[in-house]
């Protein structure tokens, strides 16, 4: 600019002054003077805007108004940053952004983001089996696995003799030799309801032989291999990646309505093995096979999954609940089940949780199957054959009027009357003809003595008449512990899927408190061991949230841990 106005000024004294070279010459003069005033205003308020974020930046981090320094940031963002200095500035505001709005955060969420982190670096995860790769193996290999694991499953606990020493296990109202012969597939037998309405009856598998070959079911093993029992190592190594369509059932064997539908679900999967159809049927008893069922996010029982990845991922990675096989039209199909199922499957989940899209009721396994091409279903005759020609697909509930055997006479009585009804007259006239009534009633029940029970399988309306309220209280503290053991899990979508953070933690220790206050105590017929084990296991989960507020959140509880001090109850 100096240089152009001293040109300018001989070309004036030259007489030139009107020359264009000179005006075009003073035009670029004024541009020069208004870029350095622009350039002025600008390095004014960068100093400016640089001392109002170093104001910032300098206070205490409890102290800083984290919205003030938000936006002074983002302007400081637009303006700074051409040299080194600036961009050392910008860094350490920052810095300081991110701690004042870690101090503005209420403390439950402060705790809760800090537990969450450090769950996520403290709570080691499961050893790392290697990555998931399909191992084909042998239908011989396959049935001694599935054997194995059957057997495995049949060990559980819940099955085997308690211990005769001082008390033996409280016993259920359904027999406990009745769980034995569901706990693997295939089941020993089939059930037929039986004629007095009364539950069910055990009966022989008979497959109609204008439907089925005969010859081919008889065959050894046949039937063992239409439905393989899962296990988690079962399934990453052969199944997961090896591109194969699976129907998939999740149950548990004490279940009284998993009982009744395993012997359905078994005729479905030998009439597909029969066929030669392309989908292939796996089970997995959830009591033993904790590992698949979460992976699965089972969250009640019965249910199914399909199962239809892509096979051969080089990078091991397995989606369970997306459908990328080969046969497009079996994507499509699964994909529509998914966005259109019936909504009373999810009727019973809590308020706010997220249905699981790709479980549905086991008993609705055989219409979902229609919507599937030919060749992964049986034929339209023997889908009628199964039973379900009409069926609606909702999940099975007890009726709203129940009949009930009365314990004594044997007599069915409407719900109305009620287990406990007893007469209520005071007349003694009337009391003595109701005794001799009640005596001919039993004479008569005497000599028309029903015959004992051959087997019970899921008919609870026919044991009613066993059921105490020790035998209702057994089945509460049942379904209590499988609960702590099977289902309070850390979220494994979530940022610390091995280690429980600070809120559901504290909503964990409020769900125990609530069990040790509502179960009944001793006096009123509880069990003292099971109350004083929940109590001790929420005075323990009260300390971890001591223990994480006293850290400022730098603690979690470890899935481990959690397992570790659930053992007790």
């Amino acid at each position: 600019a100096s240089e152009l106005l001293v040109a300018l000024a001989v070309a004036r004294e030259e007489g030139l002054g009107k020359s264009p070279e000179v005006a075009a010459a003073e035009k670029a003069l004024a541009d020069l003077e208004g870029q350095r005033k622009e350039a002025k205003k600008a390095e004014v308020k960068r100093g400016k805007m640089r001392k109002e974020v170093e104001s910032l930046t300098g206070m205490k981090d409890d102290k800083v108004n984290a919205t003030l320094l938000k936006a002074a940031l983002l302007k400081a963002q637009a303006v700074l940053g051409s040299t080194e200095e600036d961009a050392t500035l910008l860094k350490a505001a920052q810095i300081k952004l991110e701690a004042a709005e870690w101090f503005a955060l209420p403390l439950a969420d402060r705790l809760e983001k800090a537990s969450l982190e450090f769950g996520r670096e403290a709570c080691s995860p499961p050893a790392d089996r290697g990555k998931w790769a399909c191992q084909k193996i042998s239908d011989k290999e396959m049935l001694k696995r599935s054997r194995t694991i059957g057997e495995a499953s049949c060990n559980h606990p819940t099955l085997r003799d308690g211990d005769q020493a001082e008390k033996p296990p409280l016993q259920n109202a359904l027999p406990s030799e009745t769980a034995k012969n569901f706990c693997r597939y295939p089941p020993p037998f089939d059930l037929k309801e039986s004629e007095d309405g009364r539950g069910f009856r055990s009966a022989q598998f008979e497959f109609p032989e204008e439907l089925f070959n005969l010859t081919a079911i008889q065959e050894e093993d046949f039937g063992e291999l239409a439905v393989v029992n899962l296990d988690m190592n079962l399934f990453r190594s052969n199944i997961a990646t090896c591109g194969e369509f699976w129907l998939i059932e999740f149950y548990v064997h004490w279940c009284p309505h998993c009982m009744s539908v395993m012997p359905k679900f078994y005729k479905l999967a030998v009439a597909l093995r029969s066929m030669g159809a392309k989908l292939r049927i796996g089970a997995v008893n959830c009591a033993t096979q904790k590992e698949l069922c979460g992976a699965f996010r089972v969250i009640g029982h019965p249910l199914a999954a399909f199962f239809y990845p892509a096979g051969g991922d080089p990078s091991g990675q397995v989606q369970l609940f997306e459908y990328a096989g080969k046969d497009v039209r079996v994507n499509r199909a699964l994909n529509y089940l998914k966005a259109h199922r019936d909504p009373a499957w999810d009727a019973g989940l809590p308020e706010g949780m997220e249905p699981q899209r790709h479980l549905f009721p086991a008993e609705a396994t055989n219409d979902l199957i229609r919507l599937l091409p030919e060749e992964y279903r049986p034929t339209d005759a023997v889908m009628r054959w199964l039973g379900n020609a009409s069926s609606s697909g909702v999940g099975v509930v007890c009726p709203e009027k129940r009949r009930w055997y009365d314990a004594a006479k044997r007599r069915p009585q409407s719900a109305a009357e009620g287990p406990g009804s007893e007469h209520t007259g005071s007349d003694t006239e009337e009391k003595e003809e109701d005794d001799e009534e009640d005596e001919d009633e039993e004479k008569k029940t005497d000599q028309k003595e029903e015959p004992p029970t051959d087997f019970p399988g899921s008919g609870w309306p026919g044991f009613e008449h066993r059921a105490t309220a020790a035998h209702r209280l057994q089945d509460a503290a049942q379904a209590v512990v499988y609960t702590l053991e099977e289902w309070v899990v850390p979220s494994a979508a979530g940022p610390s899927p091995h280690g429980f953070a600070y809120k559901e933690l504290l909503e964990l220790q409020g769900w125990v408190s609530l069990l040790a206050a509502s179960l009944p105590s001793a006096s009123e017929g509880g069990p003292p061991e099971l109350g004083a084990a929940l109590g001790a296991l929420r005075r323990e989960l009260a300390k971890r949230l001591r223990n994480i507020e006293a850290a400022d959140g730098r603690a979690a509880l470890c899935l481990g841990e959690w397992r570790g001090l659930v053992a007790p109850v």
